[in-house]
């Protein structure tokens, strides 16, 4: 092997390396979430003061860093295209219903229904792609998604709460996800324009809040302060690095990383916040975690496979 044969071979893998400890950063980082939206909900502000907060920040830091980074040219690119600004709009409209609903949770203590809709959303994906994409599942795929389902219906059955919020999460993730696709853009542009869209409530709602006395103002004191900016940087930052180390990786091995996220979100509901698993969670859980090793692998084998008729 030639010196300059090496270099690059020692390239690759410290690319690969970065792009996974990358993706790993963004899946820890909205895994232990909870933790940061929860210094905020129900103790200082409320849920939806909380999520128009993380909008409004959002939508400062990403702008800085677009201006920053010289994209404004694409952002004036996209608001002459009638059809992508409108298809950023409804993608704001689902991403706002994806962070409200999921702060809610927070707020409610069922951070580990919020932790179900991330374990299920990979699986709903499949059928997304059969009726809208026109994409065939393969068997495993189907045997996920019955198992999934099975899973929610028997807790339903036994009598348990039906997860109504995990799975309004996942669905306006999955409409976002697919309306975005025809939309490609810079993704701190993406964020930008998004929360744009929903500026004029989220900020109208913060300042009828503080207007009223329920707001920042009247509640936080101090470093407290520093957890309104801190909630955008919340957003933006994983999102760089999910964006950034997406690239660099398989879209499987990206899948399986991305596990790690509602992983950590179960183990802080039930070891922080004490939260309870009774035997009809259990039950959900138990098939929804077949569901996912089932799709893990599936998504493996077919990984491999590709690599090979590539080669």
């Amino acid at each position: 092997m030639t010196s300059q044969t090496q270099s690059n071979s020692e390239n690759k893998s410290y690319g690969f390396i970065a792009s996974v400890l990358l993706v790993l950063l963004c899946s820890v980082i909205w895994g232990v979430a909870p933790i940061f939206w929860k210094q905020l909900t129900t103790r200082i502000v409320d849920s939806w003061y909380t999520f128009c907060t993380r909008a409004v920040f959002s939508c400062f830091w990403s702008f800085l860093l677009v201006l920053v980074t010289g994209k404004m040219a694409e952002v004036k690119r996209l608001f002459k295209s009638k059809k992508e600004i409108l298809i950023i709009a409804l993608g704001g409209v689902m991403t706002a219903a994806n962070w409200a609903l999921y702060i809610l949770t927070v707020a409610t203590d069922r951070i580990k229904e919020g932790s179900l809709a991330y374990f299920i959303g990979p699986i709903l994906f499949v059928v997304t792609g059969l009726f809208m994409f026109k994409e065939k599942p393969t068997i495993a795929q189907w045997i996920a998604v019955v198992t999934a389902v099975a899973g929610v219906a028997i807790a339903v059955v036994a009598g348990g709460d039906f997860p109504y919020l995990a799975i309004l999460i996942a669905i306006a993730y999955i409409i976002y996800s697919s309306v975005m696709k025809f939309v490609k853009a810079d993704p701190a542009v993406l964020l930008f324009l998004e929360t744009l869209t929903v500026l004029p409530f989220t900020l109208g709602y913060i300042i009828f809040d503080e207007i009223n006395g329920k707001g920042a103002l009247a509640n936080l004191s101090g470093f407290q302060f520093l957890l309104l900016p801190g909630a955008g940087l919340m957003t933006l930052v994983p999102l760089l690095c999910l964006a950034k180390g997406i690239k660099g990786i398989s879209y499987s091995l990206s899948g399986m990383i991305g596990y790690v996220n509602p992983t950590l979100q179960m183990i802080v509901a039930v070891f922080i916040y004490q939260e309870v698993i009774d035997k009809t969670d259990l039950i959900t859980y138990i098939f929804v975690w077949i569901a996912v090793v089932i799709f893990v692998v599936d998504s493996f084998i077919q990984n491999k496979k590709q690599q090979k008729l590539s080669t």
